[in-house]
């Protein structure tokens, strides 16, 4: 009698952790955001569809910093790369990151600027010992008349 106890209570115990299961979100996956000056500029969650969001940007924004946080399961990743390419697939900018334990990546604005190549928009993609074909987090609008806006 004590045994078909226990195993009731277990059994109990099993459907109430897979009925709370069902309503969670999934835990792990890749996770990125992307600020400009400290203000959130994107968020995504990777292991669900997502949409590529658009920054401009302008000589004014030349002080600025984008702050890059990329995480593959809440580590950071190895030989981590931005690239700064144009929709048919030209490099304009390349800038590699030391090896480090913080998910953490910074890059002031005016060398994104200045790889823009007189270009009218391009793509921040993210690159990565675990992503070697990388991801593209971003666009960027380059243009004069435009200070950062989304």
């Amino acid at each position: 009698m004590k045994q078909v106890h226990f195993a009731a209570k277990v059994f109990l115990l099993l459907l109430t952790a897979f009925f709370f299961q069902a309503f969670s979100n999934p835990s792990g996956g890749d996770y990125y955001k992307v600020l400009l000056n400290n203000k959130l500029i994107t968020e995504q969650f990777l292991h669900k569809p997502y949409t590529v969001k658009a920054l401009s940007l302008a000589s004014t924004n030349n002080n600025d910093q984008l702050t890059f946080y990329y995480s593959h399961c809440g580590i950071a990743g190895k030989q981590r790369t931005i690239l700064l390419k144009t929709s048919s697939g030209k490099v304009l900018g390349k800038w590699n990151f030391t090896d480090s334990k913080t998910i953490e990546i910074q890059l002031p604005v005016k060398d994104v600027m200045k790889a823009s190549d007189k270009a009218n928009s391009a793509s921040v993609i993210y690159a990565s010992k675990e992503i070697p074909g990388g991801k593209e987090l971003l666009t960027v609008n380059f243009s004069n008349k435009t200070v950062a806006k989304l």
